[in-house]
This record gives structure tokens, C-alpha cells and sequence, in this order.
């Protein structure tokens, strides 16, 4: 009786440590992806800006172009 409760309690023992192994694997992967997401936002918010300056200093230019001189007669 004595080994039958040594061996149930060496198996609850590895199953309790296997869950709790997924678990952090899980949460792991859930955390890498979290991350990968976020960077991803990132660069897509980094573009725009790019995107947007870059536009704004071509209007900038072109509204600061000096007038061509008025031909004299």
C-alpha cells in the first residue's frame, strides 16, 4: 500500500510539473508574440511619420518657392 501511494504521488508530482511547464511555455509564446506585435505597430507608426514629414517638407518647398521675377519691359 505504501509504494502504490509513493507511485501515485511521483505521478501527480511529474503531471503537476508538466502542466505548470506548458503553462509557462504558453505564456512565453503569448509574451513573443505580444512583442512581435508591438514592434510591428511600431515600425508601421515610425513609417507614417517618416511618410508624413517627407510630405510636409515637399508641400513645405513647394509653397516657399520663390515667384519667378517679373520680366521687365
Amino acid at each position: 500500500m505504501k509504494k502504490v501511494l509513493g507511485l501515485l504521488a511521483i505521478v501527480g508530482f511529474v503531471a503537476c510539473n508538466n502542466a505548470d511547464q506548458e503553462a509557462a511555455d504558453k505564456a512565453k509564446a503569448d509574451s513573443v508574440a505580444a512583442a512581435a506585435k508591438a514592434d510591428s505597430l511600431a515600425k508601421v507608426a515610425k513609417d507614417d511619420s517618416l511618410a508624413k514629414a517627407a510630405m510636409d517638407t515637399t508641400k513645405k518647398a513647394d509653397t516657399t518657392k520663390p515667384a519667378a521675377p517679373a520680366e521687365k519691359k
